[in-house]
Order: structure tokens, then sequence, then C-alpha cells
């Protein structure tokens, strides 16, 4: 769309251009008739359909690749054997150290983490990697079409996506160890629910139906704690990553009037 609009803008000025070289001649108006019905209106609507295109068959491979892994995990988990991953205490422990469940029952579902990574992984997959591979291609070209218009200005004012896409990044990694987190407590939480509900007559033989609820109770503060600064992390990320086209207008603008003193509209 940006091409799009850069056309139609030069094709103005050159009309603008010949008709002061040509003051009596008249202007033919079908050519910029043409360019604003197909590139002003044609251009957008075209993006906004292949938009809709790449969003249903991203969705459709997401379903067909999802439910192909979640198959294959499914079939290896009933070939593998019961009490494979034995756990033992570390050499040098103490006798007062929490001694690992010898049936492997304290660590996290092999399975149910593979089968949220899948469906965590595959949303969006396709699209993604699409809008990454020609992204930096995009910013190319848009870069060349800024210093072609406004020399060195465009190339200050892209600057300042130096230090937002740094931004960007260490909120990704960040976010995304709160991500583990949260992934872990979620399956810590659903194997204390499942154990409390498969034994939940020995709970209230015992009255252990305290104990039980206080152990879910802290797994999903702590799920609901990490969740929330992921969120927050998000958002602060998309907030920043908002700025990058008024931050490198404005740089750019600044630049201009303070070596020009003034800026050619196109």
């Amino acid at each position: 769309m940006v091409f799009a609009l850069d056309k139609f803008l030069s094709t103005l000025e050159n009309l603008e251009h010949y008709q002061k070289l040509h003051p009596g001649e008249a202007l033919s108006l079908l050519e910029p008739t043409l360019q604003a019905v197909c590139l002003l209106w044609g251009v957008p609507m075209v993006f906004r359909m292949t938009s809709i295109v790449v969003s249903l068959l991203d969705g459709q491979y997401c379903n067909i690749c999802a439910a192909g892994l979640a198959s294959i995990v499914f079939e290896k988990a009933l070939n593998a054997p019961a009490g494979a991953a034995m756990a033992s205490a570390p050499a040098g422990a103490s006798p007062d150290d929490e001694v690992p469940d010898p049936q492997g029952r304290d660590k996290p579902n092999i399975v149910q983490l593979l089968n949220v990574d899948i469906v965590e992984t595959w949303g969006h997959l396709i699209r993604d990697l699409i809008y990454a591979a020609i992204s930096p291609f995009i910013i190319v070209a848009l870069l060349v079409i800024m210093v072609k218009q406004v020399h060195w200005a465009g190339f200050i004012g892209a600057l300042y996506l130096v230090p937002i896409v740094a931004l960007v990044t260490l909120g990704f990694m960040w976010g995304l160890n709160w991500w583990r987190s949260y992934q872990r407590y979620q399956d810590q939480r659903f194997k204390w629910l499942t154990e409390a509900m498969l034994n939940i007559r020995t709970i209230k033989a015992l009255a252990w139906e305290k104990l039980s609820f206080e152990k879910l109770e802290a797994a999903r503060e702590a799920e609901l704690r990490c969740q929330f600064m992921g969120s927050m992390i998000g958002g602060f990320t998309s907030c920043i990553s908002h700025t990058l086209p008024w931050g490198v207008l404005l740089i750019t603008v600044w630049y201009t009037l303070r070596t020009e003193g003034g800026i050619q509209p196109h």
C-alpha cells in the first residue's frame, strides 16, 4: 500500500509539473482516476482479502499439524514403559531432604506438556513465519523510499528501530520465562487436582480437605501470577512496538526541520 500511495502521489506531482510547463493545455485526468480506483481502493481490498485467506489457511493447517502431532505423542505414550524414568535421591543428600517419588509422580506429565506445547506453538505459526520471512524485504524497501524522499533524515529516523527491537527482544525472552513457569504451575495444579479426585474418599476419611485445598490454591495463585506477569510484559512489548511508525516519523520530521528548515509534501 505504501508503494501504491507513492505511485499515486508521484503521478499527481508530475501532472502539476506538466501544468506549470504548459499552462494553456488541458490535462488528461484518465490516468490519475484509474490509479485512484486501482491503487487507493483496489490494493487495500486485495490486501484485506489475502489477509483473510492467510488466516483461514493458517487455522486449517494449524489444526491438521496439531492433530497429527498429538496423535504421534499419544501413540508414543501408549508404548512408553511405566516408571521408565526412575527418580533417585542425589548424591550427598541428607536424610531430611525430600526424596523424589520413585514412580516419577512428582515429575510433570510429559504427554500433557507436549500436547500443550503443540497447541501453543502451532497457533498462527504459518502466518508468523510468512511475516518473519517478508519483513526484512519490507523494511529495506521502506527505508529506500524514505531515504529517496527525505535523504539522511529517513536514515536517522530509522535508527529508532534499534532500541525498540532490542526492548521487544528482551521483553519476549522475559515473557517466555514467565510462560514456562506458568506451564509448570498449571501442570502441577492439574496433577494435584487429579490426585484429589481419584483419592477423594481417602482425603475425606483422613480430613485432608484443607491441606488439599491449600496445595491447589497455592498452585493456582502461582499460575495466575505468572499469567499476569506474562500478560503485562506482552502488553508492554505491544505498546512500544506500536510506537515505531510515530517514533520514526517524529525523528525524521525533527531532523528535516533542523537541517533544511522545511518539509516538501509528498
